[in-house]
């Protein structure tokens, strides 16, 4: 799963907090992953890997 910003990083406010804490909060991801692998890439707006990859 890819999940992109429309903006770049740099002008994004507490953005490691978010992604520190965005799959905690996704119900539907801890539920598959359970039984099957979750893999999940941020990017920004200029395409800037910002987690997995």
């Amino acid at each position: 799963m890819v999940i992109q910003f429309e903006a770049e990083a740099g002008s994004l406010e507490h953005l490691d907090r978010v992604l520190d804490q965005f799959e905690d909060f996704c119900v539907v991801t801890q539920s598959v992953r359970g039984g099957f692998p979750v893999n999940v890439t941020v990017r920004d707006g200029a395409g800037k890997v910002l987690k997995g990859g």
